[in-house]
């Protein structure tokens, strides 16, 4: 049998097999019924010549719909060359396969945090937002995620509670006294926050102190 609905809609558009698939400016697309998020950007074989789409707007996608109504990917590549895999492995405790990525088993953000005079800086770092709470000394810090669905384009609402936060003191303040770090669950919604405090452990208990630190996040 032929393949069913494969439609190259625009131009340098390309689908070498497959069921139910579109192709817009510049995609190449396997798999079955993929999804397209950018028709405005990526659709102008109506209006005249192309222009190179977004650069978040995927070149290469391997669906894995159901029919024209159901529309999904299991991986795309975009054209500034991050790739994306849609997978969330459920439920909670699901094995993983080694060597696999998936969307909810990968560092969504991280960063290195310094602190100086009661500023919070985020030395390096990608995902993520720093804010220094309280006044100096106060060894309190807010963290807020920064972090973008499959589309590129619209924030991703995270789940209360819903991500595995580490951190870790960078290095020891002078005189090399014991410290501590708590992470509070993050919060729910589009900028989900979680919050960072930092202590000096001494002879009269855990003072809190304004220490640099760093952490990663794994969330769904």
């Amino acid at each position: 049998m032929l393949p069913k609905r494969l439609i190259t809609l625009s131009f340098f558009a390309s689908i070498p097999g497959g069921e139910g698939n579109e192709a817009l400016d510049f995609q190449t697309v396997v798999g079955s019924y993929n999804k397209s998020y950018s028709y405005a950007s990526q659709l102008n074989n109506l209006i005249g010549w192309p222009s190179y789409p977004a650069p978040e707007a995927f070149i290469f996608a391997v669906g894995n719909g159901y029919s024209a109504f159901s529309r999904s990917n299991a991986f795309t590549v975009s054209l500034n060359g991050h790739a994306t895999a849609t997978q969330s492995l459920t439920p909670t405790g699901a094995p993983t396969i080694m060597g696999t990525i998936c969307a909810n088993n990968t560092s969504i953000a991280w960063g290195n945090v310094t602190v100086a005079g009661g500023v919070s800086t985020l030395a390096a770092g990608v995902g993520c937002s720093v804010i220094h709470m309280g006044v100096p000394n106060s060894g309190h810090t807010q963290i807020t995620l920064n972090v973008m669905n499959h589309d590129g384009v619209t924030a991703h609402s995270f789940a209360a509670g819903g991500a595995a936060v580490v951190a870790s003191v960078s290095y020891p303040p002078t005189g090399v006294l014991p410290t501590i770090i708590d992470v509070t669950p993050i919060t729910g919604g589009t900028a989900a926050t979680f919050d960072v405090y930092t202590y000096l452990i001494g002879a009269g208990g855990a003072t809190p102190s304004d220490l640099a630190f760093q952490f990663h996040v794994v969330a769904n």
